[in-house]
């Protein structure tokens, strides 16, 4: 006789997810799963979607693969506990998601042209201002800005109503004006520090810098949350380096003084240029 599958484990695929979360969540199942909420358990969801981006930033098949199966799971077993809650079914929340993407698509399922992704992209935020109006539940003025996720990231944010804003035709033609605004705002930002402004302004003009860069970064398509975490790393990296160049020449970089990490810092960077970078044996003797 063939041998009967073990029924502690369950099947592959999505169904696998569903039962293992059922499995995990049951009586006979783990007790730190069982007491999990939907609150408890999304961090962890966010977590896990973080780590699938930096993967896949980083070109790594092999870890993305493995996280997009993390998020999944963490995301099965919150719609499970969803559901034990009594707070809705999974079944129910997929048939309203699937019919909003298709109403979201009228160019693959309405017969609707469109000529590029950046067409899509518009199209995609006018139905969802139309959307919007059309919600009896929904009072605001047609075409106002709704209120961002306050979980998103500030930078996301800023992203998500530039992207709104465009779709009402309040968008920058090209990258320069852009450029010039961030100008502006800086030189705001340097008049409060001369003025010895207080923080509320100082920080109100601060805001207004960093919505003016996010929005460039929006408008030459580069996503300034990977952008950011890239110049942290970049960061980290050069300043260990630095660090390796004082211990090297057998000196405390506490003592240095700014104008010799600077100095530091300059040769770090030599080093990562393309053509030969030179000496940084004794730079923290300098």
């Amino acid at each position: 006789m063939p041998n009967e599958p073990d029924k502690r484990f369950p099947p592959g695929g999505w169904e696998g997810f569903q039962e293992l979360a059922r499995t995990l969540r049951s009586e006979a199942g783990c007790p730190w799963d069982r007491q999990q909420t939907t609150r408890s358990l999304l961090p962890y969801l966010v977590e896990e979607a973080h780590e699938a981006l930096h993967a896949a930033e980083q070109g790594d098949d092999l870890a993305l693969r493995e996280e997009l199966g993390d998020v999944c799971f963490v995301l099965t077993l919150t719609l499970q506990v969803l559901e034990e809650e009594g707070r809705g079914e999974f079944s129910r929340l997929a048939d309203r998601t699937l019919e909003k993407i298709r109403r979201r698509h009228p160019h693959v399922f309405g017969g609707e042209a469109v000529g590029s992704a950046e067409e899509v992209a518009l199209r995609w935020q006018e139905l969802k201002r139309a959307e919007e109006v059309a919600d009896p539940e929904e009072t605001h003025v047609p075409g106002a800005l709704r209120p961002t996720s306050p979980a998103l990231p500030a930078l996301w944010q800023a992203i998500k109503l530039q992207n709104k804003a465009a779709a009402g035709g309040f968008d920058w033609e090209s990258p320069e004006p852009i450029l010039d605004k961030i100008r502006e705002e800086l030189t705001e930002v340097g008049h409060e520090l001369t003025v010895g402004g207080d923080q509320v302004r100082l920080r109100d003009e601060l805001g207004d810098l960093l919505f003016a860069v996010t929005n460039l970064a929006r408008k030459i398509q580069i996503d300034p949350e990977s952008a950011l975490r890239a110049g942290n790393e970049k960061f980290r990296r050069r300043y260990n380096r630095m660090m390796e160049m004082a211990a090297a020449a057998k000196v405390d970089p506490s003592s240095l003084g700014l104008t010799a990490l600077d100095l530091l810092w300059d040769r770090v960077k030599a080093e990562e240029r393309p053509e030969a970078a030179p000496d940084s044996s004794n730079a923290a003797s300098e």
